[in-house]
């Protein structure tokens, strides 16, 4: 059976492209994790060539950038972020039949049904009366395997980078940014089959064993072969799209969860980071102290984050010893704001922790690996707990606020549905303070100090007192002896010798 060659698609390069925006740049897609983009063929493609490019911007180092998957066969095309590098993961397993032709009952019956002999190859027995078959040749193709190639490094920076793959028959390059890298297949199929190309999530699981994690980030300007997909599915230039990414450069906050209380906080399953590790996570409070992560391991292998004074610290112990790395924020961060998170953990056991914009980095000798053992504790711990805790952890109370777009090692939890226990008060959202500091909040000069479910006045710099700095302190001097006394009036109490 004869194969199409698609050698570049030249005809579908037109030089004004639907979809482009007036001023030749391509639309945004803002992905949260639940979010994707799928652009079903009308039928079934073959090509033996592809040119693929798309810009993306995260600062989680895993999730599925892009994939040409196969309804029907493991065959796919798929670029992902993995560890902070682009991985780009090429197979070529399509089943197929030779001869179709003359595979025909003696009566003019055709053993199989549908446009798709691979399909029913892979799917069928053998029919039931091989004695009635003419001449039936049936042929797999099969790679040696799926190709890997990997470029770039630290692209979970929060910043644009470009990726382009292009293959042809058995040669193909990635490149992002400027890491070039070179693969070649090594079986001799080279036609790769698909139905879909998918972004943002991975719908079609049939043939893969491990799912990539869902893309938390932007993506920009993705080209298959010449169509560009975002701008066609914004325009409505084509009818197969399934689409609920949002369009344009949105602020994303996953799954939000609220402790409500200092004595909240749930468990997980425990935190895999033996070699490596890449977290992240958001968060939104008022309290400038609190215990955020914790996970206790062999020996005296733990890790621990915390909020202290307003600053996040990163605690840990490979084995040698326990190590601090203090965020370098420029000011607190417990000022009810939304800020970003990531910490990771190299080969080299080079340590890192950025908050927002600002990176502090430690290099550890000795041990590498950090065995962690049991649940792995977020937003507290259990009350018995806080006493044993080892040195440099500074917190003796859970965190009070929201926490979101947890990902621990490319696992993305659901905080609530995915914990293996509960305790305390842990919504779903986060609608933060209900009643918020105003201009008006303190009276006087008062200073209004945010806390999670309202605010206080802080009147100590002023002449007045009272929950709102409304009541005035009258200080009348006397006299006892040769030492004055001071009575108070407005809400303070008496004093006097």
């Amino acid at each position: 059976m004869g194969t199409t060659r698609l050698w570049g698609h030249a005809h579908l390069q037109p030089q004004h492209f639907p979809g482009m925006q007036p001023n030749g740049e391509s639309s945004i897609l803002s992905y949260d994790g639940s979010m994707y983009m799928k652009v079903v063929m009308p039928s079934v493609m073959h090509t033996e060539a592809e040119d693929v490019s798309l810009r993306f911007m995260s600062q989680r180092a895993f999730g599925l950038l892009m994939a040409a998957t196969s309804r029907e066969s493991a065959d796919t095309l798929r670029l992902e972020l993995d560890s902070g590098r682009v991985k780009l993961t090429v197979n070529l397993v399509t089943l197929g039949l030779a001869g179709i032709s003359h595979a025909v009952f003696k009566d003019g019956t055709h053993p199989f049904k549908g446009p798709e002999p691979a399909a029913h190859l892979a799917n069928s027995p053998m029919p039931q009366h091989p004695a009635r078959l003419q001449t039936v040749t049936w042929v797999v193709h099969l790679s040696k395997g799926p190709e890997v190639l990997y470029a770039g490094q630290k692209l979970n920076d929060n910043d644009w980078h470009s990726v382009r793959v292009v293959r042809r028959g058995k040669n193909f390059t990635l490149t992002v940014d400027n890491d070039m890298a070179e693969g070649q297949m090594a079986g001799d199929h080279t036609r790769l089959e698909f139905n879909n190309v998918e972004t943002g999530i991975l719908t079609e699981r049939r043939f893969v064993s491990s799912a990539p994690s869902s893309f938390i980030g932007h993506l920009q300007g993705l080209k298959f072969n010449g169509m560009q997909y975002i701008d066609m599915c914004k325009n409505g230039d084509i009818d197969f799209c399934e689409l609920n990414a949002r369009f344009g450069m949105r602020f994303i906050i996953a799954d939000p969860v609220t402790f409500k209380t200092k004595g909240s906080y749930l468990g997980l399953a425990t935190l895999q980071a033996y070699t490596t590790m890449h977290l992240f996570f958001q968060f939104k409070t008022t309290s400038p102290d609190g215990f955020i992560v914790f996970n206790s391991g062999d020996g005296n292998d733990f890790i621990a984050v915390e909020l202290v004074k307003g600053f996040i610290h990163y605690v840990f112990n490979l084995g040698n010893g326990p190590s601090l790395l203090k965020g370098n924020s420029d000011n607190p961060l417990n000022d009810n704001q939304w800020h970003n998170v990531v910490i990771t953990r190299d080969l080299a056991n080079t340590h890192t922790l950025k908050v927002d914009s600002k990176s502090v980095t430690q290099n550890v000798d000795g041990a590498k690996n950090l065995d962690l053992k049991g649940d792995l504790f977020i937003g507290g711990l259990g009350p018995n707990m806080y006493q044993n805790l080892p040195k440099l952890v500074v917190s003796r109370e859970g965190f009070q606020g929201c926490l979101a777009s947890m990902d621990l090692n490319g696992r993305l939890p659901d905080l609530i549905n995915d914990a293996l226990f509960r305790s305390g008060q842990i919504e779903r959202g986060c609608e933060g303070p209900s009643t918020t500091c105003q201009e008006d909040s303190c009276a006087n000069m008062g200073v209004c100090i945010q806390q999670w479910e309202n605010f206080t006045c802080d009147c100590s710099m002023t002449s007045y007192t009272g929950t709102n700095c409304n009541d005035q302190r009258v200080v009348i001097p006397m006299t006892t002896g040769d030492f004055p006394s001071v009575i108070t009036v407005g809400g303070l109490s008496f004093s006097g010798l």
